[in-house]
């Protein structure tokens, strides 16, 4: 059995979401550097797990991807601020807090889905049947408002086609129609980023969810190295330095790691 350490879960899921997201800037051979990047000056704010819950209300779902992995082994945790967003969404009836339940729906969800990620080993021989299996347990915890898409989801990760989703998503909610496909694409293709981004007609977030969940799942390795030498240096070691901080904040380290001691076994 294959497994990755979770440091290299970590580094894998935050540079495959940078990179799945700035894929829709139509890369042509640079990534764009972190200092003009929206998404890392958000994950600033939020590398800090306290912060995540006001910046959920006016940003978008991958605004919580450092939270969501720092909480991938705390459901208890992880939930309970959730419900609590949930119900106090669904009690204000417009437009935004409309908006707003559905996107603590797809966190809900996607939360449970890097859970498993983050513990599934590299070579799970039939992952699509053991994510279904784990949602499924995850159904006697969640809210009635979300079983829906739960229900949704599994019957979608259990069909033998990449593409029949498409005719079984609820499209009046693009979130969850994201999550889905990112999932799927991931199961699918699940050797190389490059292939799973590999369609012409990707919308955002759903780049980044692929990017996000494949890397969780099986680290940097995942990540074209050429796509990862293109990434300016000063990028790379930004986000590595996140992905470091992000560990140390989930391990209860209290200080930094010594830059003697190598923390992520590939050189990048």
């Amino acid at each position: 059995m294959v497994t990755i350490s979770t440091p290299d879960k970590f580094l894998g899921s935050l540079m495959g979401a940078y990179i799945g997201h700035h894929y829709l800037e139509k890369y042509q051979g640079k990534w764009l550097s972190v200092s003009k990047s929206p998404l890392y000056n958000v994950w600033l704010s939020s590398i800090e797990p306290q912060n995540i819950p006001s910046l959920l209300a006016t940003s978008s779902i991958p605004t919580a991807i450092p939270w969501l992995l720092y909480h991938h082994d705390d459901c208890t945790g992880r939930i309970h601020w959730l419900n609590q967003a949930l119900a106090y969404s669904t009690t204000n009836g417009d437009h935004h807090a409309s908006l707003y339940s559905n996107r603590i729906k797809v966190l809900y969800i996607l939360g449970d889905c890097l859970e498993w990620l983050m513990q599934c080993p590299k070579d799970a021989q039939d992952p699509h049947l053991d994510l279904c299996h784990h949602l499924r347990q995850q159904q006697s915890t969640s809210p009635s408002a979300i079983i829906p898409q739960l229900n949704q989801l599994i019957q979608t990760l259990a069909s033998p086609s990449l593409d029949s989703y498409l005719q079984t998503l609820d499209h009046t909610e693009p979130s969850f129609m994201a999550l889905t496909s990112a999932l799927k694409r991931c199961m699918y293709y699940r050797e190389n980023l490059a292939l799973a981004l590999s369609r012409s007609d990707l919308t955002a977030p759903t780049p980044t969810l692929i990017g996000c969940l494949l890397g969780a799942w099986r680290g940097p390795s995942v990540l074209p190295i050429d796509w990862v030498m293109a990434i300016p240096q000063d990028s790379k070691e930004a986000l590595r330095h996140m992905a470091q901080q992000l560990y140390c904040s989930w391990a209860g380290l209290k200080s930094k790691i010594p830059g003697t001691y190598e923390i992520f076994p590939l050189d990048f």
